[in-house]
Parts: C-alpha cells; sequence; structure tokens
C-alpha cells in the first residue's frame, strides 16, 4: 500500500460533474481524470484534499481546477485510449485482458506494481467492455495484494487485488479485480458492479502541479442561465461575468461556458467563487458579457431566465429570479447586460 487514504486524501463529494460538449448537442457526465490527478496533486503537496462535501459548479475555482486537470488526463493518454478501441468485434479482448495479469516483459501489472512498491499512486485508465468511449473510466491505484498469484498468467489469476480511490464512488477505498472467466477487471463501487475490458497505467501521463488553497467554508455565486430560442454558440463566442460590488470592487470570471455551445431551450448552471467575508448585500449589480463579433456572421444568444444564489459553505443565503421572452437578446451591437442584485 502506498500512504495514499482515500478519507484524507480523496474528495469528498463524488464525480458527479455535468460538462457540456457541443458535440451532438449532449450533455455529459463525469471529470474522473480531472478528480484522480487533482487528489494526487493535493497527496503529492502534503495537503488534504477540500473539505467540500458537495460537487464544485461549473466555473468555480475548484471546478475550473478540476475541469483542467481532466483536459491534461484525456490528451496526454489519448495515444493508449486509441489503441485499446482499435479493436473490432472484440477479436483483442483476450490480449487486452491478459495484459493487466502480465507481471513480467513490460505488462501493466509488472508497471503498476513497480510504481505501487516505490510508495507512488498511479493513475489507471479502464477500458469499457464496448466501444463507447463515455464508458471508460479513470481510477488512481494506491496498493495491491498479488495473493497466490505469481504473474505469470497461470493459476491463482482471480487473487489479484488493486486497490484504488475511484471518484465516482466518494473518499474510500475500492478494490478492482480480474474476473478470468469472462476476461474482465471489475470493481464493487457505490453505483453497484461496474466491469473493464482491461486497464493501463497512466505512470508518464501526470506530473505535479500545484493545486488551489480551498477554503473550508467557500462562497459562491451561483447562476442558472435558461437559454431561450437562440443558443450561445460557443467557440469564440462565449460568455464572462461580473460581479460589481458596492465598494467599487470587481469579481471577474471568463468564459463560464467553457467555449461550449450552450443549446436552444436548456438551463446552465455555472458559478464565481467570492472571497471571505463578502456578503450578499456588498453585491450590487452581476454584468453578463459576450465575446461576439457582431456582422454577418456574428452569433445571437437569447437570454430567458437568470436565478443568482449567494451559496456560503452549501447553504443559500439569498436568492432571485429574473425572467423574459426573452430577458435580453444578446448580439454584436448589445454585447452586454447588468442586472441588479436585489436578492434577499
Amino acid at each position: 500500500m502506498t500512504r495514499f487514504d482515500p478519507a484524507v486524501n480523496g474528495f469528498h463529494f463524488r464525480n458527479a460533474f455535468q460538462t457540456v460538449t457541443g458535440v451532438f448537442d449532449i450533455t455529459t457526465g463525469g471529470l474522473c481524470g480531472g478528480m484522480v490527478y487533482a487528489a494526487l496533486d493535493y497527496f503529492n503537496k502534503g495537503q488534504a484534499a477540500p473539505a467540500q462535501t458537495y460537487t464544485p459548479v461549473n466555473g468555480t475555482q475548484l471546478q475550473s481546477y478540476i475541469y483542467a486537470r481532466h483536459m491534461t488526463s484525456l490528451e496526454r493518454a489519448m495515444p493508449k485510449w486509441v489503441e485499446l478501441h482499435a479493436n473490432p468485434l472484440g477479436a483483442r479482448n483476450a490480449e487486452f485482458f491478459n495484459w493487466g495479469l502480465q507481471g513480467t516483459g513490460g505488462g501493466r501489472l509488472q508497471e503498476l506494481r513497480a510504481e505501487i512498491d516505490a510508495g507512488r499512486p498511479v493513475p489507471l485508465g479502464l477500458k469499457s467492455l464496448d466501444a463507447d468511449p463515455s464508458n471508460d473510466h479513470v481510477v488512481l491505484a494506491i496498493g495491491y495484494d498479488m495473493g497466490r498469484y505469481r504473474g505469470d498468467l497461470g493459476a491463482n489469476k482471480e487473487d489479484l487485488k488493486i486497490f484504488i480511490y475511484d471518484p465516482n464512488s466518494g473518499n474510500r477505498m475500492v478494490t478492482l479485480y480480474p474476473v478470468p472467466s469472462e476476461a474482465k477487471y471489475c470493481m464493487d463501487s457505490a453505483n453497484g458492479t461496474k466491469c473493464f475490458r482491461t486497464y493501463f497505467v497512466m505512470k508518464n501521463t501526470w506530473t505535479p502541479q500545484t493545486p488551489p488553497a480551498i477554503s473550508d467554508h467557500p462562497k459562491e455565486l451561483i447562476l442558472t442561465i435558461g437559454t431561450g430560442g437562440d443558443d450561445l454558440r460557443g467557440g469564440n463566442d462565449n460568455l464572462s461575468v461580473s460581479l460589481n460590488l458596492k465598494n467599487g470592487g470587481r469579481i471577474e470570471a471568463s468564459n463560464v461556458n467553457m467555449g461550449q455551445r450552450w443549446i436552444d431551450h436548456s438551463d446552465q448552471t455555472v458559478g464565481v467563487s467570492l472571497p471571505e467575508g463578502l456578503a450578499p448585500q456588498d453585491i450590487q449589480s452581476v454584468t453578463l458579457r459576450t465575446s461576439f463579433g457582431g456582422g454577418m456572421g456574428g452569433d445571437n444568444w437569447n437570454l430567458d431566465t437568470l436565478t443568482m444564489v449567494f451559496r456560503d459553505n452549501g447553504v443559500n443565503q439569498a436568492r432571485c429570479t429574473l425572467k423574459g421572452s426573452p430577458l435580453t437578446r444578446f448580439t454584436g451591437d448589445r454585447k452586454s447586460e447588468t442586472y441588479p442584485f436585489a436578492c434577499r
């Protein structure tokens, strides 16, 4: 076992992120790779994971860091994912499964043991049983038990246990184990038994970063933004938020849609992290600002509803909602609008 303890070094919330993807007009869930990389960052710095017990909203400091780390995990491991998805009609199922049991000759088990024996927790990519990449997963290996198995593809394969931190199961240890009769690896997670074709060791994809210091009692302004009959395009046409304070100060949050499209008649929730000591009555107004270029190819966007909630450590302190049909139509000529913060 390594020193990584999921109860201390794992996040206290589950991987329940909803991440917009402008592809095919769908919303996908999950930032497993980002949570694993971020948890490993905190561990590497000798810091406990943030005490926050609820999933951070898109745009807040912690979510933005996890999202950025997730993108890094995808980019750096992409060749491995591509290799494992090159499996027409399952022709390589047995080969992929055996890689995870191979304790010599560059096998995945040999790589895993080398990292754990050196005291280093290591991310694992788990390849799904099907061809759908959305069913792939990333976890953090923190220990192993060989039992009677010798790593030689011989007897007692079922004895192998790999101990992991699974972001989908919260901050507790989960066991990944092989099922040789079905050539798959399974784990009994908080959401039931989940199985995968194989795993690979992401030892060269993670490099340490300095994670943000997150308050034990975070304050946030949560905005639920309802798009009407004309979408927010994303790409170069994005939305930023400014909080205008009564003392003349300003808090900025750029590109809160993360460059993604917000489709017609959909609601999106984003958040802005606030400094300690700020109270609802300290906010005078909220400005929504687009980066629309205008002209023939410029974007237009209908904002129908805007709900603003001041949240302190997960508890709503003030709330108000503005509605219209649309409330505001943003264009190349009307790129921003300021709304009074009259929430109590």
